[in-house]
């Protein structure tokens, strides 16, 4: 995911900060003291309202309603007092919903400007250790600060790794989520955590990398408990100081993976569903309808309106009948026309679903013609019930009448 940065700050913003910034994957804002944006990546759009966009060259006031001139100079004090200091943006997101982000910050000064940089973290994550921060930020080339604090507290796992296997340089994500510390994972090889890059891969792979410079990968990594767990891999060769190092982005997919099985799940008890299963929009055009549906309807979905197929004691519905009916939680019953001269009796339950701007309505239809079949069964019973009960009503009085 890339970033923008604004014009006026090209000429004096170092390339070797940008070339690295290009590579996270992570949310980040870079300011000045008066809170003017001058960067930030483009991840940072999808938690924000689009009346709003593009936020370049902006206050952050205007994307974080709840800071203000006065409370922006306190947290710049606490960031130049406290590198690493942690605070929590409410930004301002679809539909002028707030939603809380905390996120890691720092300052550094560059041609004579003060900067601040604002790393964030979609969930919660563990508070900085102040004082490894404090070492990273007294190194003699401050154009290097931002980039330290960037790779240090980025969620995605990096690795600098050596031609030989060991590694140079390895992040907080990175001993976090293989169960290491940092000073334990750096005694360690990539032949320790990656089953499938042994010694003979890695020279093939090593090979290969010193040609085309990048590569993806997915592949898995060993936790010092054992455990292995599935990762994607973005890998770049880079030369620094005359020599070549292996950079890995690494992403965890196992919660990826765990979400995909989830969906696969709910994909296939929506497809076996035994009652009726249709998605459509606000025009009521057919977008999805499940095996039980299909069985029914045979026409392809681009000919197929609920307003043709569907009515309401006699009326054909509309996407306005069922945000009424979403809105009241009731369970109509329709009648489905599922083919010439074919009706279906059906209850319906209706769940609008919003996608941005667009409600899509999922309807859950369930075949009632059995019950309605037993209804008017048990109606016909109780009604001759009825009428044998008057019967020998009348023909009690006329006993009782004869024998008086």
């Amino acid at each position: 995911m890339s970033f923008k940065i604004s014009p006026n700050l090209t000429p004096s913003f170092p390339q070797q900060i940008s070339s690295l910034l290009d590579l996270l994957d992570q949310p980040f804002l870079l300011t000045d003291t008066k809170g003017n944006i001058l960067a930030y990546q483009e991840g940072l759009n999808q938690w924000l309202d689009p009346a709003i966009q593009p936020i370049l060259d902006h206050p952050i006031f205007f994307l974080a309603p709840t800071l203000n001139l006065l409370n922006w100079r306190s947290i710049l004090k606490d960031i130049q007092a406290k590198p690493g200091h942690e605070i929590t943006f409410e930004l301002l997101g679809p539909e002028d919903e707030l939603s809380s982000y905390p996120a890691h910050c720092t300052s550094f000064h560059i041609a004579d400007q003060n900067f601040f940089f604002f790393l964030f973290q979609e969930e919660q994550k563990q508070r900085p250790n102040l004082q490894d921060l404090q070492h990273a930020f007294t190194q003699e080339d401050r154009h290097f600060d931002l980039v330290q604090f960037s790779l240090q507290y980025s969620n995605e796992m990096i690795f600098w790794t050596r031609e030989d296997g060991g590694f140079f340089y390895v992040n907080k994500a990175a001993a976090r989520n293989l169960g290491y510390t940092q000073e334990e994972l750096m005694q360690r090889t990539v032949f320790d955590i990656a089953p499938d890059f042994q010694l003979d891969v890695w020279v093939e792979h090593w090979k290969n990398l010193q040609q085309v410079r990048h590569l993806d990968v997915e592949t898995t990594l060993q936790k010092k408990s054992g455990e292995q767990i599935p990762i994607y891999s973005e890998i770049h060769m880079l030369e620094y100081e005359g020599l070549e190092y292996n950079i890995s982005f690494v992403r965890n997919l196992k919660k990826r993976q765990e979400r995909e099985h989830f969906i696969e799940l709910a994909r296939l008890s929506l497809e076996q569903s035994p009652d009726l299963v249709l998605w459509c929009n606000q025009d009521g055009q057919i977008i999805f309808r499940n095996l039980q549906a299909q069985a029914f309807l045979q026409q392809p979905n681009e000919q197929l309106f609920v307003q043709n197929i569907l009515t309401y004691k006699e009326t054909a519905v509309t996407s306005e009948f069922f945000q009424e009916v979403a809105q009241s939680k009731n369970r109509p019953t329709l009648i489905l026309q599922h083919k010439p001269g074919a009706e279906l009796p059906v209850e319906a339950e209706i769940t609008p679903v919003s996608q941005g701007q667009e409600t899509i309505f999922c309807l859950n239809l369930t075949d009632i013609s059995e019950r309605l079949t037993k209804e008017q069964e048990l109606l016909a019973a109780l009604a001759k019930n009825a009428r044998l009960s008057e019967r020998l009503q009348e023909e009690k009085r006329y006993l009782e009448t004869e024998i008086n």
